[in-house]
This record gives C-alpha cells, structure tokens and sequence, in this order.
C-alpha cells in the first residue's frame, strides 16, 4: 500500500494531491520511506514519479535490521 501521511492513497492519486501540493510550493519537499517487505519496484514507482512531477527535495528514510 502506499500512504500519503497516514491515507492510504493509489498511484494515481498520490500524484494528483502531490501536484497539487507543489503548485502551492514549488520547493515541496517529500520523505519516502518503505518498509522491508515492499517489492524494490514499488519504491522505483513512486520515485519514478517524483521525478515526472519535478520533486528534488527528496529523502529516503532507512531503518537498520535488527538481528
């Protein structure tokens, strides 16, 4: 699933809200982050988009695996 904040959104939609949000602000900066479960692709999907709608101020955010 992909979330925008806690909403679950589609592709389709989350491209249409950040679009929006970037016509308010041109330097809209977004904070992705994937649990380890998520197929790569996904995450390559929604990068992907980023980069259509012109979104550079992106971070990915991590977590350390715990053993």
């Amino acid at each position: 699933s992909i979330y925008l904040d806690t909403y679950p959104v589609t592709i389709s939609e989350l491209e249409a809200r950040l679009s929006q949000f970037k016509a308010v602000n041109p330097a809209l900066p977004v904070v992705i982050k994937a649990d380890g479960m998520i197929a790569y692709q996904r995450v390559v999907e929604v990068l992907d988009l980023m980069g259509r709608l012109e979104i550079t101020q992106l971070g990915l955010v991590t977590q350390r695996l715990v053993k």
